[in-house]
């Protein structure tokens, strides 16, 4: 439900959702800004001609240089000024899900022991 095997708009409407409590989105939108961002080997004219082509079109790599945050974060819907928001997120998870699986653990040794 991360949008990297399957793009997002293929995953069926009622399941979309599951997406935003899937930690491995969050995780590889924190890893994708963190390497694409500061990616630009594209000289002025071919910037011109990138800045012409639509976001994420599939003849964008035939212009012959690569600039990560117009040309990779789109196709992953990772916009690069959301990165510590990704991270915030990512942690967030992490806590909610181990703080409910330590409640529900506690509850089943008890109702055990008891």
């Amino acid at each position: 439900f991360a949008g990297f095997f399957v793009k997002i708009e293929l995953i069926p409407v009622v399941l979309r959702w599951l997406q935003y409590v899937c930690f491995l989105k969050w995780g590889m939108n924190v890893m994708l800004v963190a390497e694409f961002k500061d990616i630009n080997n594209c000289s002025p004219a071919q910037m011109e001609t990138l800045s012409q082509l639509a976001v994420g079109a599939k003849d964008v790599g035939d212009i012959g240089c690569t600039h990560g945050e117009i040309m990779v974060l789109p196709l992953y819907d990772a916009p690069s000024e959301d990165q510590w928001l990704n991270f915030v997120i990512l942690v967030a998870i992490c806590v909610v899900f181990r703080a409910v699986s330590a409640v529900l653990l506690s509850s089943k040794a008890k109702a055990l022991y008891n």
